[in-house]
């Protein structure tokens, strides 16, 4: 039943009651009220508590639903503000990774004398008979950040630029077979060459078998090769072996983590040799 309906039939009710009760003529002689005003009021009594008490109900029922109706808006807001402040502590978290890695820049001193820019990283090719990867130069890179170009990190050297277009450069890493770094053992100064093997991992080759060489030795650049200077960081040797009549077989971890690559390094390439001298 409707508010409006309840109402009307609880006034309806009223006037009838009161008109039956005026059309009555009491006797004064008598100290009880008539019977047919008792009877009256045993009928209509009930009937107007029904009525009063569907409209209470009806408007508790209103005031439930307004509240539920309040409520779920209020939950609608605040799921969506929640959300809001989640992409924007994502945003913020963005930002200060970033801000890292430029402090790192920042700090970073480059094993050489020269320039150089900070390139992001945009894909790394594992390929098994190619490792590579493809990296972004700033606008203002100048073209001296080409071909030949030593690529490192903080942590040790990456490889080397070896094809650029536009600001794109494609840098061949360290752990590709095709890879060659002229490498020296850092506390006895006894130099070979890495290359990259299909694991991933390092060789040190051409140390003589009289060459003292162990496990946790570090293994830097020897500058030797014309492209990399000396003392970045190559690899860790991992194990020894005899690997035949003359050289040792060492196994060397790198120094970098290529699966932890977001920027690199590009440093000015070396100056070209003098005619003459090959």
């Amino acid at each position: 039943m409707s508010e409006r309906r309840a109402v009307a039939l609880l006034i309806i009710v009223l006037l009838a009651q009161l008109g039956l009760v005026s059309a009555q003529v009491p006797d004064r002689t008598v100290d009880d009220a008539s019977a047919l005003e008792g009877i009256l009021l045993r009928v209509t009594a009930p009937v107007a508590q029904l009525v009063s008490g569907s409209m209470e109900r009806t408007t508790d029922l209103r005031t439930r639903v307004q509240t539920m109706t309040s409520l779920r808006r209020e939950n609608e807001r605040l799921r969506d503000e929640v959300l809001g402040l989640r992409q924007e502590r994502a945003r913020i978290q963005g930002i200060e990774e970033r801000l890292d890695l430029l402090l790192e820049a920042v700090d970073y001193e480059p094993p050489v004398e020269g320039d150089l820019v900070v390139a992001d990283v945009v894909l790394v090719d594992h390929n098994a008979f190619r490792k590579s990867l493809i990296a972004y130069l700033p606008e203002t890179a100048p073209e001296e950040f080409g071909v030949g170009s030593p690529v490192t990190t903080d942590a040790g050297l990456v490889g080397r630029v070896y094809s650029r277009s536009g600001n794109h450069i494609r840098v061949q890493l360290i752990t590709d077979r095709a890879s060659s770094v002229g490498s020296m053992i850092g506390r006895t100064r006894r130099q070979g060459v890495v290359r990259g093997d299909l694991d991933g991992f390092l060789s040190l080759d051409y140390v003589p078998l009289q060459a003292s060489v162990q496990p946790g030795d570090r293994v830097v650049t020897a500058g030797i090769d014309g492209v990399y200077s000396r003392g970045i960081p190559v690899g860790q040797v991992l194990e020894v072996s005899d690997g035949g009549e003359l050289f040792h077989s060492v196994r060397v971890v790198p120094a970098v983590d290529f699966g932890l690559l977001t920027q690199v390094y590009v440093l000015e390439r070396a100056p070209e040799l003098p005619e003459g001298i090959q």
